[in-house]
């Protein structure tokens, strides 16, 4: 297989359970990196048969185009080492930077004939933990090729003070230890799953016969039946949709400032709705404490936890403004 290129990994990037950022991310890129079809052939090396049967139905009922020319292959990762002595592999690229990109370094400049990247890309940053894991990366055997993508700016400098801290404190003075580089590549939005301007909420009816006119009439069915389970009616709706948790992503104190200072400045007070939906552990005192804290500051608050991927949908579709602290 010298003259195909070959993509491999050893993570499925398709995860079933609760609706997380990592896994909707990690699942985005694989759809839209086998839509792309860049290589000739796409390796997985999963940890046991029901992941690799898991993993071969997924990728039969999505993409049996692929399938039926023989792109994918599926081993254990026990077989790991023989592939890698016998397949010139372009890349490996896994769903995080944390779980196997040191072992695989270390098997792939053992067995391997050419020195291919192993890639990996950051979510999130916020657990003490990542320090010793990042720790793991400062060793000879990892080369210039080897790369942590990073998906913002602050991700970028986080993990480059990081490095350079890491390297200060537990290098040596040959230096022989270094960190893979860093490459910023900005999360990217898939055009598909987000509502068209005439699935809308507020688009305008069409006019004359649709069907006549070789046209899609609109259908605002799941936008206005989101806002009227939001009783929000044609008032502006403000969105915020991500995990619900001070601790693993975001304060929303902030935004709640930021919108009353929104209000000095023009905002009608009590003319909108923030609605805030994401996950939240089952019980959480959390969203009905921001319910609360919100309705103080003379804000509505309507909290929904953790939303279906079609109730995420109709939230874009419902909103006018989406609101990223």
């Amino acid at each position: 297989m010298k003259n195909k290129k070959v993509w491999a990994t050893l993570d499925t990037f398709v995860e079933g359970g609760d609706i997380l950022g990592r896994k909707v991310a990690n699942i985005s890129f694989l759809t839209a990196f086998l839509r792309a079809d860049p290589y000739d052939s796409y390796h997985f090396f999963l940890s046991c048969q029901e992941h690799i049967a898991a993993m071969t139905g997924w990728l039969v009922s999505h993409f049996p185009h692929l399938h039926a020319r023989g792109a994918f292959c599926f081993a254990l990762h026990t077989d790991l080492h023989t592939h890698l002595a016998t397949t010139h592999y372009h890349c490996f690229h896994l769903s995080d930077p944390f779980v196997h990109p040191v072992g695989l370094a270390r098997l792939r400049n053992i067995y391997s004939p050419r020195i291919f990247p192993i890639t990996g890309i950051t979510h999130s940053l916020s657990y003490e933990r990542y320090m010793r894991e990042y720790l793991n990366h400062l060793w000879p055997g990892a080369t210039s090729r080897d790369v942590i993508i990073t998906t913002s700016q602050s991700a970028h400098d986080v993990l480059s003070s990081t490095f350079a801290a890491l390297q200060k404190h537990y290098g040596s003075p040959e230096g022989v230890l270094r960190p893979p580089r860093l490459c910023r590549i900005p999360l990217g939005v898939d055009a598909h799953e987000f509502p068209a301007p005439h699935e809308r909420w507020n688009a305008p009816p069409c006019c004359g016969d649709a069907a006549s006119a070789g046209t899609t009439p609109p259908d605002n069915s799941a936008a206005l039946a989101m806002r009227e389970r939001l009783q929000i009616g044609t008032g502006l709706m403000l969105l915020c949709l991500a995990r619900i948790s001070p601790y693993s992503k975001m304060d929303l104190a902030p935004l709640l400032a930021a919108l009353k200072r929104a209000e000095s400045l023009g905002l009608p007070a009590g003319g909108y709705t923030l609605v805030v939906a994401g996950w939240a552990e089952p019980g959480d005192p959390l969203p009905q404490a921001l319910t609360t804290y919100a309705k103080s500051l003379g804000i509505r608050l309507v909290p929904v936890e953790r939303p279906t991927h079609a109730e995420r949908k109709a939230l874009f579709a419902a909103a006018d403004i989406f609101l990223s602290p």
